[in-house]
């Protein structure tokens, strides 16, 4: 993520393939999950784009879950970099019971690997930098 933000991206947010099936309230019709992706944290940003992003998105009224969505709102590409499955979000209660559980696990996913950035590496090795998806950027 910080490789990314260094070579020009002004927004980076970590993101992973979303593997559950989705579906519309509306007609209950399948969403094909091939251009999805779960947006994690933590995110990266330029500074200064982040808070003039804010001011733009407090004047408009904009109501927006994460600083990504903040910045494209005032016209700034998203980069999104490889994520990790174990970068769990913590947003209800059973979240934490589910993350609790797995770290109390001597075989849980993250307790043979260490996570820098969103990205998955052994120790002893650097992080991956590059993915299927590395680089993609979203248009605003």
């Amino acid at each position: 993520m910080i490789a990314a933000v260094r070579a020009g991206a002004v927004a980076v947010t970590p993101a992973i393939p979303v593997i559950d099936t989705i579906r519309r309230i509306d007609g209950g019709e399948p969403v094909s999950r091939d251009q999805l992706r779960a947006v994690q944290t933590p995110q990266g940003f330029v500074p200064d784009v982040l808070q003039a992003a804010h001011e733009q998105a407090a004047a408009d009224g904009l109501l927006a879950t994460d600083d990504v969505t903040v910045c494209e709102h005032a016209g700034h590409q998203v980069t999104l970099v490889t994520g990790a499955r174990a970068a769990l979000k913590i947003t209800e209660p059973d979240d934490l019971v589910l993350a609790e559980a797995l770290l109390a696990q001597e075989t849980a996913p993250v307790a043979d690997q260490l996570y820098e950035f969103g990205q998955p590496f052994t120790a002893g090795q650097s992080p991956a930098e590059d993915s299927a998806y590395e680089g993609e950027r979203l248009q605003p």
